[in-house]
């Protein structure tokens, strides 16, 4: 099997196809593509790896669009040195295989944390040549993957990802499909009620952490997730398993005992905390249109269903 983005001009044209398809640049359907090959690669790799995140919203259940820069795992599981050099090693090979890039401050040093269990978490760039960008011709995206202390198949479900440009291939030019792997391809995925708990966690986490840049988008994620899901049983069982999860640490500083998670949310609303970089960043990424006032009173929606003081 050959990767499309090797055969260039038949590339440049699914692009275009698939970019005008679904009324986005030719720049996020290149992304959006990469994050799918990556994706494959790293779980054809990894089986303990489960998609999170705002790539999972975008992806898996096609709650958000496909404007998202970002592929987040969930490594199940990964407790021992072996099982995270695996970890390693597929991302190694996943950049290999697709010809990218891996940029990260000091990746040598954060692999070596990582594998000795020092870190809970692996953030780097996978660096790839576009054919859509009109600046450096090098476009990027972002890779983090979390140990998480869960069962593989708790909260987890299989489900096929949505790919614009290679379903441009399966559609438009069958007699490529199998070349270019261009066949539909189901992930695992964390559930929706599991993704939002997790979504509110990280919202406290980094107003806890300062770390209020380039992060109001989880606003957005929540509010679009609640007009989904019901904040009943089902999600009370979920934030219960995400605040197990992290409990004890160090990354998620808002899951501590100490850590009133419902107060933690009013105030963040109240303090209006991510308006500005909601109205200057996410609200020119987002395809729905929605106004901080109104993603931010989802906030105030989940504070208020007592979901977190019940658990």
């Amino acid at each position: 099997m050959r990767y499309l983005h090797q055969d260039v001009e038949l590339f440049k044209e699914a692009i275009n196809i698939a970019a005008y398809g679904n009324s986005m640049l030719s720049q996020t359907a290149e992304l959006d593509y990469y994050l799918s090959e990556a994706a494959k690669e790293l779980v054809k790799n990894c089986s303990c790896l489960v998609l999170k995140g705002a790539a999972a919203l975008s992806k898996c259940y096609r709650v958000i669009g496909m404007a998202t820069g970002k592929l987040e795992f969930a490594a199940m599981r990964t407790i021992t040195a072996d099982e995270r050099s695996a970890v390693i090693e597929a991302v190694k090979h996943t950049a290999a295989a697709l010809g990218c890039d891996i940029k990260a401050e000091d990746f040598e040093n954060d692999i070596k944390a990582f594998i000795n269990g020092n870190i809970e978490r692996l953030c780097c760039r996978f660096i790839y040549d576009s054919v859509c960008s009109v600046f450096s011709g090098k476009e990027s995206f972002e890779l983090i993957i979390e140990c998480c202390n869960a069962s593989p198949d708790e909260g987890v479900s299989l489900l096929p990802m949505e790919c614009a440009v290679l379903d441009v291939v399966r559609l438009e030019a069958p007699e490529y499909t199998e070349e270019y792997g261009a066949q539909k391809t189901e992930l695992k995925a964390r559930d929706m009620e599991i993704i939002l708990a997790e979504k509110l966690f990280d919202i406290c986490d980094n107003y806890l952490k300062g770390n209020i840049r380039k992060n109001s988008a989880d606003i957005y994620d929540v509010y679009m997730l609640l007009q989904l899901i019901s904040t009943d049983e089902s999600f009370t069982e979920a934030v219960e398993m995400v605040r197990t999860e992290r409990e004890n640490s160090v990354l998620h500083p808002s899951a501590q005992p100490d850590n009133d998670m419902e107060e933690l949310l009013y105030r963040i609303v109240k303090d209006e905390v991510y308006k500005q970089d909601y109205n200057e960043l996410t609200s020119r990424l987002i395809d729905t249109a929605v106004s901080y006032d109104d993603a931010a009173s989802a906030i105030y929606t989940a504070a208020d269903s007592g979901v977190f003081s019940a658990v």
